[in-house]
Parts: C-alpha cells; sequence; structure tokens
C-alpha cells in the first residue's frame, strides 16, 4: 500500500476515500453534497485532516458549530461542520468561491442556536471569524454576535467598533470587565483569523495572518455580565434583541462557537482552520 502524503505542515493524510477516512468528515462531506456542493479529492484530504487534526490535538471537543462557506451556494454554506445542522442565509448574501460576503445593508447568517445552548459560558467560551477581506464600510461593523437584551450586558461576539480595533466581548459588551480589544493599526489589518476565548479566568483575543499568530492580549477580570441564552447567534450583523444590526460587508471563510481553549489551544485550532480554508478554497489567508 502506499504511504500516505506528506504535507508541508509536518501532517500525513490518507485519501479522503481510503480506510482512513475520520467519520464526522465522511458525515460533512456527505451532508454538503446532498445539500449541492461537489466535493474534490484535495478538498475531502483537507476535511479529513482537519477533523482528525482537531480530535488528536484534543481541541475538537470544543468546537459547537463551525461554518465553512466556500461552495458558493447557500445550502451547503449552511451546514454545520460538526453537527451537519444548517443554520440560515438572510438576504442579500453573496455566495462566492472560496467565501460568503454580506452586502453591508441587510444580509447575514442566523446559526439557529444560543451561545448558552452550545455550552459557552463566562468562563468557558470561544468565538472566532475567518476574515479574507474587511470590506468596504468604515464605521462599526459586527462580524459575529448576538445580545439578549438592549444594554448587552449578555452578550457574545467579535465585532469591529471602528477604526482598526477588534473588540472580542464575552457576556458584556459595554463593561471592560466583559471585553477586551486590539489595535489592529488599520481596519483592513484586521484581516486574517480572528479568535476571542475565556479560558481559566482569563479571557484573551488572538490574530492568525499567513505570517504567524498576532497576541491581541490577556486580561483576568471579574465576570460582567451573561451568556445569551434567548438570542441566536449571528454572523456578518448583530442580533441585537432580536433586531439585526450593524452589517457588515465583510468577506468571510468561517464562523466559530465554541467552549473554551486555552490561547496555546486555540493557536493549533487557528492553524488547522487556515490550513483547511487555504488548502479547500485555495486562496491564501492574508
Amino acid at each position: 500500500m502506499a504511504p500516505p502524503i506528506q504535507l508541508g505542515i509536518g501532517l500525513s493524510l490518507a485519501r479522503a476515500g481510503g480506510p482512513g477516512l475520520d467519520p464526522d468528515a465522511a458525515a460533512y462531506i456527505a451532508a454538503v453534497e446532498t445539500a449541492g456542493a461537489s466535493v474534490t479529492a484535495d478538498q475531502k484530504d483537507a476535511i479529513n485532516t482537519f477533523f482528525k487534526t482537531g480530535k488528536s490535538d484534543g481541541w475538537y471537543s470544543s468546537i459547537k458549530r463551525l461554518y465553512l462557506p466556500i461552495w458558493a451556494s447557500a445550502a451547503p454554506n449552511a451546514v454545520d461542520m460538526v453537527t451537519r445542522t444548517s443554520g440560515s442565509f438572510v438576504p442579500t448574501v453573496t455566495h462566492a468561491a472560496g467565501y460568503v460576503q454580506g452586502d453591508g445593508t441587510s444580509g447575514y447568517f442566523d446559526f439557529g442556536v444560543t451561545p448558552a445552548a452550545l455550552g459557552a459560558s463566562l468562563s468557558s467560551a470561544t468565538i472566532a471569524v475567518l476574515i479574507k477581506t474587511a470590506g468596504s464600510l468604515s464605521g462599526s461593523r459586527t462580524h459575529i454576535a448576538t445580545s439578549d437584551i438592549a444594554t448587552n450586558s449578555a452578550y457574545l461576539g467579535i465585532a469591529n467598533p471602528g477604526g482598526g480595533l477588534i473588540r472580542s466581548a464575552i457576556a458584556s459588551y459595554i463593561d471592560s470587565n466583559g471585553y477586551i480589544e486590539y489595535n489592529a493599526g488599520g481596519y483592513t489589518s484586521t484581516n486574517g483569523i480572528v479568535l476571542g476565548g475565556r479560558s481559566s479566568g482569563d479571557r484573551y483575543i488572538r490574530l492568525r495572518k499567513s505570517s504567524g499568530v498576532i497576541d491581541g492580549g490577556t486580561e483576568t477580570e471579574p465576570d460582567t455580565g451573561t451568556i445569551p441564552s434567548v438570542r441566536n447567534i449571528y454572523a456578518m450583523a448583530f442580533n441585537y434583541n432580536g433586531t439585526a444590526l450593524t452589517f457588515s460587508d465583510a468577506e468571510y471563510g468561517a464562523f466559530v462557537v465554541g467552549t473554551g481553549m486555552s490561547p496555546s489551544v486555540s493557536d493549533q485550532f487557528t492553524l488547522a482552520l487556515k490550513n483547511l480554508w487555504e488548502t479547500a478554497s485555495g486562496l491564501t489567508l492574508p
């Protein structure tokens, strides 16, 4: 039997159609094909490697929803990689090869589930988004977020409040005990995989670029607010107590919500997500 393919990142994998196919990878591939996508052998290999890496490295169990909208069609783009349940896109959203893009005024993606229902908590939460291109709007915009109440003290999300700031908020968007910010030095510099987390009492934010990981900071502060348990998670807009606001026209390659990972484990996850998206889409992370 031929040896497994060796990748430059030091991983090996069996061909996706071979005996080494991970059962969750197989189930996701089948789900997106049923939804209308055509999945190439290279894409199957990349998906298979992603699942196997996650289980080997230990971060897979922390991922509760992960959407990979690379399939240029709404139905397969809406399939969650972990549970194979589907969210829903609200027009107008562009479904391109390798990414989706909102129109900045009305389009967004509804996960169909609340953060609390996924197990996210004040002490254990992960949110992430792969931003291919930052978009054209210069004001405040939301990448992924939900809040149960109008005071934004029951909140989970990632947003650009203005300029080159990236704000990751777990529990509260308006109190510094609930969020952490990183100044990327310019709005277009926020491209990449943005990940916000809370684990072992620490709140942190990371930005993965092609060149590596930028540590946006870590804070240990008292908890403020709560995790949303009523309103569904939205991507490309903010679910503000049931109303979609602050829409984004950025281009996105992944949306993620889960439970807590340490910063070092989150770096393993974002590297695997980068490799998956780049191989499956043929595009390159900024």
